[in-house]
């Protein structure tokens, strides 16, 4: 609807305050009287006036929104990537018997992880054992040898001792003389012998003992048993 009052023209009035709104309209009062109806309408722009004026206070009293703040600071980044494979050592120990004989153990599977001198593998060590107190028995045999030949030592000394005492008395000629020497040279090398067999026997004890720990196999180093050749009751 359209107002032709003189100087001006309501077409679709636009929004405005209420006091523009009302000027606007009482100039144009001025000019025409208004018709009927025109009482309704002033009443009509003064409630969108007013309408307008109020927007404003309602976006103001909009509730605030609740935000959550982190505070910004430097910290270690780590990158990690996940992989699916397979570990392969750079090296590997084959581990060996040093002794014969029959596999009574191997507990141990492919896979399993040993440190460095576990027990691995155990060899059949009765044989090594009888080994070891042969061995034993031959060593007291040495010192028991060793001592027999002390005394003989000693009995050669003194018989020397009284051979030279007779000598310078006449009591003994010199061809007992000369006996009584070469016997006493001979009980020192018997005991010199006894001696030597003694540390020969105990070498021999020592040697028996290493068999006997090497029944037992042990991991030379810490790691993973790759593959397994054997198993108990087998010969190695």
């Amino acid at each position: 609807m359209d107002w032709m009052c003189g100087p001006c023209s309501i077409n679709n009035l636009p929004p405005m305050r209420r006091s523009e709104c009302v000027e606007y309209f009482r100039g144009c009062v001025r000019h025409v009287r208004p018709p009927r109806g025109s009482v309704i309408l002033a009443a009509l722009l003064a409630a969108a006036c007013h309408k307008e004026e109020a927007s404003p206070a309602q976006a103001a009293e909009a509730p605030a929104v609740q935000a959550a703040v982190i505070r910004v600071e430097a910290r270690p980044f780590a990158a990690a990537v996940a992989v699916t494979g397979t570990l392969v050592s750079r090296s590997s120990v084959d581990v060996k018997a040093e002794t014969i004989g029959r596999v009574t153990r191997f507990p141990k599977e492919e896979g399993d992880a040993v440190a460095a001198g576990e027990a691995v593998v155990w060899v059949d060590a009765e044989n090594y054992r009888l080994g070891v107190r042969q061995a034993e028995t031959a060593v007291e045999v040495a010192e028991a040898a060793l001592e027999r030949a002390l005394v003989l030592e000693t009995h050669s000394r003194q018989e020397m001792d009284r051979a030279r005492n007779l000598l310078s008395s006449g009591g003994i000629t010199d061809k007992e003389f000369k006996a009584a020497g070469v016997a006493e040279r001979e009980s020192a090398a018997q005991v010199a012998l006894a001696r030597a067999q003694l540390e020969q026997a105990r070498a021999a004890l020592e040697v028996a003992r290493k068999r006997l720990r090497d029944a037992v196999i042990r991991a030379p180093v810490a790691g993973e048993i790759h593959r397994k050749f054997l198993n108990a009751g087998a010969y190695v």
